[in-house]
């Protein structure tokens, strides 16, 4: 998350990128990792919670991307304005939604602060790949996890076996 926030603040010249994965009833988004360009810090730990942001985490999960050039009158962002937007200067967002097939996990956010900004078509391309591709590394993290486990309860079932085979 280090590095895939940071290659992308460089690569889109935005001040802020966020990585930002939901928990498991998608009720809550919470920052994994947030690089921000200028002071060249990292930091995590923000939750976006749907109470607070019902419309807006409506809008992630049943879109690809939302590319808001004003968040703050864009309908599909603008309830982020006071707690979010304003304090931080955030002048243009581009989130990228992270699915892997038919799940959300999360979304890689694109902020620019300070100066207006109009994401064109190659920015959209460029940050919806970059989330199809964490999200079909997080399947595969997945996918690996679950091996292990069954692999786990294998060994332990073949243990137990064995010892009740020793009893008898």
């Amino acid at each position: 998350a280090r590095e895939i926030t940071e290659l992308a603040a460089r690569t889109s010249g935005c001040e802020r990128v966020n990585f930002l994965l939901f928990n498991e009833s998608q009720t809550e988004l919470r920052c994994i990792y947030l690089y921000e360009a200028t002071p060249a810090k990292h930091s995590s730990g923000m939750i976006l919670r749907e109470q607070d942001f019902k419309n807006e985490i409506h809008v992630i999960k049943t879109s690809k991307y939302v590319n808001a050039d004003d968040p703050v009158s864009d309908p599909r962002t603008s309830g982020y304005a006071e707690a979010y937007l304003k304090p931080l200067r955030i002048t243009s967002m581009l989130d990228a939604v992270i699915q892997a097939g038919d799940r959300t996990f999360g979304l890689l956010c694109f902020e620019h602060v300070d100066k207006p900004h109009h994401w064109e078509e190659d920015e959209i391309a460029f940050a919806s790949q970059l989330a199809d591709k964490i999200g079909l590394a997080l399947i595969s993290r997945m996918r690996r996890q679950a091996e292990a486990e069954l692999r786990r309860r294998d060994a332990l079932l073949h243990a137990a076996a064995t010892s009740a085979t020793e009893m008898v």
